[in-house]
């Protein structure tokens, strides 16, 4: 297959994502990750590589241009497709993805203000912190009034 059939393929399946959180990987010719990403929404994201009037890094372009498949996995949350990419970074070491491939954690810090009852004027701030590390991922949560 050459390079425009390629192209074409991967373009068509790209229409084909679905529009759900989870994480993409770019694959060339032999069927080596190039590149891991996450999404809020798979097809929105993946299509955004091969808008033309947006401007790449020259490392996107060189990952582009290798690239003749892309797959997905699909997750519930856009949380979950956080986690999964970097451990599937962390396993596969992808030649694009420059960050995530060594062995520190990253947090990821989400907060939701709830409403409590009418005898309180005030919301309660509850937060999950999430510790993103090889092999399990450690959640804590907690709140405050």
């Amino acid at each position: 297959m050459d390079y425009q059939q390629s192209q074409s393929t991967l373009h068509e399946k790209v229409s084909l994502l679905p529009q759900q959180p989870g994480v993409y990987l770019f694959k060339d010719a032999s069927g080596t990750i190039l590149y891991i990403g996450k999404a809020k929404n798979l097809r929105h994201s993946v299509r955004q590589y091969f808008d033309q009037s947006r401007k790449h890094d020259a490392k996107t372009i060189a990952m582009l241009r290798r690239a003749v498949d892309v797959d997905c996995i699909v997750t519930d949350t856009d949380v979950e497709a956080l986690l999964l990419e970097n451990n599937l970074i962390k396993q596969h070491q992808p030649r694009y993805n420059i960050l995530l491939k060594d062995d520190k954690t990253y947090p990821y810090i989400a907060s939701q203000m709830r409403n409590t009852p009418a005898s309180s004027p005030h919301g309660v701030l509850s937060a999950m912190v999430v510790c993103i590390s090889d092999p399990t991922p450690t959640f804590s949560t907690c709140s405050f009034s």
